[in-house]
């Protein structure tokens, strides 16, 4: 096995990180980088401190059509990792997220991530006309879908690390 490359690291991370999501609708993980290679924040969606999960506790919003967000009380992945990481978020400059940013989220990346190059997915959001994707193509951020990360298994990788030991 050859050593991974960062795009896959990183992406690979940002599925171990959806993990942690609790919204029923959909698990996202985020992780934000500098240009460096270093992991800025993390984040994944779920709701507000202190509220219940919505894995425990439905929200309005959990039955809606994919693509609709207005009742729901997630906070997005992208959201978070953001808000985690405070004054660094001026260093990003890629995001690594299952999922391409909704509108809403491809519009504070664009305001809070002056240095912003790119954002890597392994699908693109459920939303009409991709409009996230639009919004940060227009900006010239590059968007890119490593559609064969989300694919590959954590155990087989795993197990094809055993050789190094």
């Amino acid at each position: 096995m050859e050593r991974l490359n960062k795009d896959v690291y990183f992406m690979l991370l940002a599925r171990v990180v959806a993990l942690r999501s609790t919204c029923i609708r959909r698990a996202v993980g985020c992780i934000l980088v500098d240009g460096d290679s270093r992991i800025v924040s993390t984040g994944y969606n779920g709701g507000l401190p202190a509220e219940p999960h919505c894995i425990d506790t439905p929200c309005l919003g959990a039955e809606d059509p994919a693509g609709d967000t207005s009742r729901c009380k997630a906070i997005h992945a992208e959201v978070n990792a953001i808000h985690q990481a405070g004054s660094a978020a001026k260093a990003v400059e890629w995001a690594y997220v299952t999922a391409t940013p909704c509108f809403q989220c491809a519009r504070h990346m664009v305001l809070t991530l002056p240095r912003l190059c790119g954002v890597f997915s392994i699908e693109m959001y459920t939303e009409p006309v991709e409009s996230g994707y639009m919004v940060l193509k227009d900006r010239g951020i590059k968007v890119e879908l490593l559609g064969g990360v989300g694919s590959m298994s954590i155990d087989k990788l795993f197990a094809q690390m055993e050789r190094f030991r």
